[in-house]
């Protein structure tokens, strides 16, 4: 009775095994996608990016970054959405002249599959 025990609880962790490394597999895929220049309109500097899909329920966030002389990149506006495939868009209000870039992250399970910066642009409005 103990040999059928020890059997069955060894095809368990085996099965358990077999399953969870599918599971990661899938989670290391890396997703894809297009990052957007940002532009203004009417005084609003606006970042867009897209996720191609279909994913596993992705958080997407959109980020803009504006340049600063003596620090790094200084993120002024981020959205978030939780989607599998589509496009987020963030706006920031600005007045003047600055530098902004459009980055672009997807995390899925905690893990980064998708990283993408645009280039820097000038916008003046």
């Amino acid at each position: 009775m103990k040999t059928i025990f020890r059997l069955v609880g060894i095809g368990v962790a085996a099965v358990g095994l077999a399953l969870g490394g599918g599971f990661t597999a899938q989670a290391g895929e890396q997703a894809s996608g297009t990052v957007k220049v940002p532009y203004e309109s009417s005084g609003v500097v606006i970042g867009s990016a897209n996720l191609n899909g279909p994913n596993a329920p992705t958080v997407f966030c959109v980020t803009l970054l504006a340049s600063h002389p003596y620090v790094p990149a200084l993120e002024v506006a981020q959205t978030c959405k939780t989607i599998t495939a589509g496009t987020v868009t963030t706006r920031f209000d600005h007045s003047g002249c600055g530098k902004y870039a459009t980055l672009a992250t997807a995390k899925v399970n905690g893990t980064t599959t998708f990283y993408k910066q645009s280039s820097f642009v000038a916008i003046c409005g």
